[in-house]
């Protein structure tokens, strides 16, 4: 009886001792820190970047890009600037800066956005120089947008896709990435009545009724509205249109109920635009010749840079 009792507490003993202790394995510290400060001069951009090893020294000399465009007496101090930034950034390597062999990188990023308004004109310029738009409101609630764009200055610093479209030469009606087009829209609930109904075979139940149509003299263009857009006219429909003399009109109708919005824009539109948009253009690129005390710092981080191949 006592040799039973006892296995029983052996037994009892055995079922109530802690599990073994696991040890999560410890990821590897890295061997060395990337850190990297980008700024912009218009649309073409300016890039510091240093090793570092885990104590904060660096590991070789710095490095630095200056895009083709540049003047060197610009390039070269807003690179020492940023040279100067990227060693700050060595105090905390972890939070600022990147294991050298990560997919990822963080990075000081230095935007000097341009906004203003004159009138009824709201201008902005993108920090990076690459957008460049015009909104205006018009009495009836008709907003016109006027934009240029250059999406080859976008992307990973990493990468060496730079941009050479110039805005203060070429202007809005050439360069950029993509032709600008005059945009015409109104609040709710014009285009809504387009957002047509089908039936199981794709035929119409409710028909479009909402019109936008532009107009220069004789010369005009229609196209059914939608999603708030009256209009869009394409810079190849605008030199069509102005083939005929007069000022632009902008109608928006109702094959139903009939006129809704009706507005009249001068045919040198984008002369008048272009003039402010390249001063304002000119104050960004005045700002960005001394990043760190003129624009806005701000940290960004990005993936894995995306090369296209042919």
């Amino acid at each position: 009886m006592a040799k039973s009792l006892i296995s029983i507490a052996i037994l009892l003993a055995s079922s109530v001792a802690a599990p073994p202790t696991l040890h999560a394995k410890k990821p590897k510290d890295p061997k060395a820190y990337t850190c990297m400060a980008v700024s912009y001069y218009g649309n073409r951009r300016i890039v510091a970047w240093q090793d570092f090893n885990p104590t904060g020294q660096p590991l070789g000399p710095s490095g630095g890009v200056v895009t083709e465009g540049i003047p060197p007496e610009i390039g070269i101090p807003v690179v020492l600037q940023l040279t100067d930034d990227v060693a700050a950034q060595a105090t905390d390597l972890p939070k600022n800066c990147s294991p050298s062999k990560s997919e990822f990188q963080k990075y000081a990023y230095y935007t000097c956005e341009e906004r203003w308004s004159d009138g009824p004109d709201r201008f902005s310029i993108s920090g990076d120089g690459s957008h460049v738009n015009l909104t205006r409101t018009m009495p009836s609630g008709m907003t016109l947008q006027l934009g240029w764009s250059d999406n080859s200055s976008d992307g990973d610093p990493r990468v060496r896709q730079y941009a050479y479209a110039d805005f203060r030469r070429d202007g809005i009606s050439l360069g950029g990435t993509y032709p600008p087009a005059l945009i015409f829209q109104l609040p709710r609930p014009w285009g809504q009545a387009n957002s047509v109904r089908v039936d199981k075979q794709g035929r119409w139940i409710d028909p479009k009724t909402e019109v936008g149509e532009a107009r220069i003299g004789k010369r005009v263009y229609r196209e059914w509205s939608g999603a708030n857009f009256v209009v869009v006219v394409r810079h190849q429909v605008l030199e069509e249109l102005r083939k005929s003399e007069g000022d632009l009109v902008i109608t928006a109708y109702s094959a139903t109920t009939g006129v809704y919005a009706q507005e009249t824009f001068p045919r040198d539109l984008h002369q008048q635009t272009e003039a402010k948009l390249k001063d304002g253009y000119r104050r960004l690129m005045a700002k960005q010749v001394d990043p760190v005390k003129h624009c806005k710092r701000e940290m960004e981080e990005i993936g894995p840079p995306i090369i296209l191949t042919h």
